[in-house]
């Protein structure tokens, strides 16, 4: 078992503690070298990790941006979360109409518990545990069936909060506003987290991940991945119209379409390519390239520019989409993928992919998938060109192969996930060159060498895209 729960004692902690089946204990264990453990901490403000090895989780820093009310709610914002502080309601935000509390931990959502209609002033933070214990008092779980989509909206703010300010776990109040939307109204990263009602339901999340981290360490099975790439139809010359790739394509299928919603309306703008998954970088590239002559053979109009990006058309929004099966999701690769992929591709973007963000592209963006797998959601539709699109397939085949290992973090600093949204190239590109030389000693990099050092040239050069041509030319793709 390579976890470990480092606590303090806490009285606080008497269920989840006596649910616990893992390892714990107030100082952390003389390790052998051989095991590199996973300390969970439920010291606040822990600063051992300074000084021990291993990997930490809930690191201090988090913490305490979480714990300043005002701090967190900027944060959370720039995320694109909708968050208040210290309001009453009302007070420059729309009314909030039910309150939801609920336990996360790393990505998952444990449970949603509901306290009645948000009615009146918002409650400030708890001013200690004691009266942060009396804020879980008379809750009242919900069924897991059937849940309400207002439900299901605010199950995602609290994992996206969480994970946004750097937490693996944390209790979050969530409200539902007049227009059915999540609003994240108070935060508790603290050990009472693990208090009363939720300890028990804690300490299962920790068997859980100590079993998925176990597996891992001896899995050997293939990371295999998949795609779902966007593009665009638009007409040629000065004004050029968007066609709806729904005139050409069904909604499902190796090539199909996909929807944004204008207004209460919801129409078919977007072409997407699905081409067969493969454990190979080089055997997936090949099902895109198939995948684009078969949408070329099924549009009669060759006119009809195709564009990719972040954002080649105002109010389009495109992604670029990566499906992953073969290797557990944990916040740990989700983090990875942040800072390996979405981080030096920041550096190629032309000056409107940065539009969608971060309503899209927002970091640590995911959607969990019917076979077991994820689907990584962040990256704009980086099908531009063959080589950047080659050099993205095998860079996600090292991150997933490899993050264990790929520990550099710059997006942990809450200035340069600034930096992110705001597409800030030059304070960017350090990190990604620190970055590059992390890849570069994985011995999947030197497998995949050939792909991703024109990716490198590029970033490291900044050599943008160009999101108003067609990227037919590049792709020698002929009607």
């Amino acid at each position: 078992m390579n976890v470990f729960v480092l606590h303090s004692g806490q009285p606080e902690l008497v269920s989840f503690l006596g649910a616990l089946r893992v390892p714990s204990g107030t100082a952390v264990p003389r390790q052998d070298g051989r095991v590199r453990l996973r300390i969970l901490s439920f010291r606040q403000f822990d600063r051992w990790s300074e000084r021990h090895d291993g990997q930490w989780l809930q690191q201090a820093e988090a913490v305490r941006l979480a714990s300043n009310a005002q701090r967190r709610t900027r944060h959370l914002r720039m995320h694109g979360l909708r968050s208040v502080s210290r309001q009453p309601a009302g007070a420059g935000e729309a009314a909030l109409l039910r309150r939801y509390v609920i336990p996360v931990f790393q990505l998952d959502a444990l449970g949603v518990y509901t306290t009645g209609p948000a009615q009146g002033a918002l409650r400030a933070e708890p001013r200690s545990m004691r009266h942060a214990q009396h804020r879980y008092n008379r809750l009242r779980m919900l069924a897991t069936d059937a849940k309400p989509a207002a439900v299901r909206r605010a199950e995602r703010a609290a994992v996206r909060a969480v994970y946004a300010l750097g937490l693996d776990y944390a209790v979050v109040t969530v409200c539902s506003s007049a227009d059915g939307q999540p609003v994240i109204e108070a935060l508790d990263p603290s050990p009472m987290a693990a208090s009363e009602p939720f300890g028990p339901l804690y300490a299962e999340a920790i068997h859980r991940m100590a079993e998925t981290f176990d597996a891992y360490t001896s899995n050997t099975g293939e990371i295999m991945l998949g795609l779902d790439p966007e593009f665009v139809l638009r007409r040629p010359g000065p004004g050029g119209k968007i066609v709806f790739a729904s005139r050409y394509f069904p909604r499902r299928g190796r090539v199909g379409c996909d929807s944004v919603r204008i207004g209460d309306k919801l129409v078919y703008p977007l072409a997407e390519l699905r081409p067969s998954p493969a454990a190979e970088p080089q055997e997936l590239f090949r099902n895109l390239y198939a995948a684009m002559r078969l949408a070329a053979s099924r549009i009669d109009d060759a006119s009809l520019e195709w564009l990719a990006g972040g954002m080649p058309a105002r109010g389009l929004p495109l992604g670029g989409h990566i499906h992953v099966s073969g290797v557990p999701l944990d916040a740990d690769l989700l983090r990875a993928m942040d800072n390996y992929m979405a981080l030096p591709l920041v550096l190629l973007e032309d000056s409107t992919t940065g539009r969608r963000r971060p309503r899209y592209g927002a970091l640590g963006d995911f959607r969990r998938q019917f076979h077991g797998g994820f689907e990584y959601r962040t990256l704009p539709s980086w099908i531009v060109s063959p080589a950047v699109a080659m050099g993205v397939i095998a860079l996600a085949k090292v991150v997933c192969e490899h993050y264990r290992e790929l520990t550099e973090r710059p997006l942990a600093n809450p200035e340069m996930q600034a930096h992110y949204y705001a597409g800030n190239k030059e304070a960017l590109l350090p990190a990604a060159a620190k970055l590059w030389e992390s890849l570069e000693r994985t011995a999947a990099y030197q497998r995949y060498a050939k792909a991703l050092r024109p990716l490198k040239k590029a970033v490291l050069s900044m050599q943008a895209w160009n999101e108003q041509q067609d990227v037919r030319s590049a792709w020698k793709i002929h009607p």
